[in-house]
């Protein structure tokens, strides 16, 4: 895992499972951001686990902006869509590791086994981050990386 994303780990762990140490709960409106985003892929993995990929659009219409935009590494994603083909990894079931909400982004970390297209598993962490406005997904980033250790409660293999 390169360094970089390690330290953007360790801080959003950090930030999001630290005692509120002086910093104010989170409003209302941020309460409910945070919501959003765990019902958001609470419907996802319900559809997908259903076998219901071709419903896939009608979830993200439900919870994202006509506008919505995808930013992707290097380029990929874009306005108004998410990549969904090609060889993917066959993820596992996420464990949410962290949600945080400040002002309109919310960040999720989760946790998923992953096998690959040849049938190596890993463990991999994966930061979600949205901007919500008026209780809709506006805007997304994302980025996966493989732990250098597995948590020691992990039943992936290494």
């Amino acid at each position: 895992m390169s360094t970089s994303l390690r330290a953007a780990m360790v801080c959003v762990l950090a930030v999001a499972t630290a005692p509120t140490l002086g910093f104010a709960a989170n409003t209302p409106e941020e309460a409910a951001n945070k919501q959003l985003v765990l019902d958001y892929y609470r419907d996802i993995e319900a559809t997908v686990n259903a076998g219901k990929m071709s419903e896939l659009p009608q979830v993200d219409a439900k919870y994202r902006d006509p506008g919505y935009i995808q930013h992707g590494v290097n380029g990929q994603g874009g306005s108004g869509t998410q990549s969904r083909g090609g060889a993917r990894p066959k993820m596992g079931p996420p464990k949410l590791l962290a949600i945080t909400a400040e002002g309109d982004k919310v960040i999720q970390v989760t946790l998923r086994g992953m096998t690959s297209p040849e049938g190596k598993t890993s463990e991999t962490i994966i930061f979600n981050m949205f901007r919500v406005k008026n209780g809709r997904l506006i805007e997304h980033w994302d980025a996966f990386g493989v732990p250098s250790e597995p948590p020691s409660n992990s039943s992936a293999s290494k």
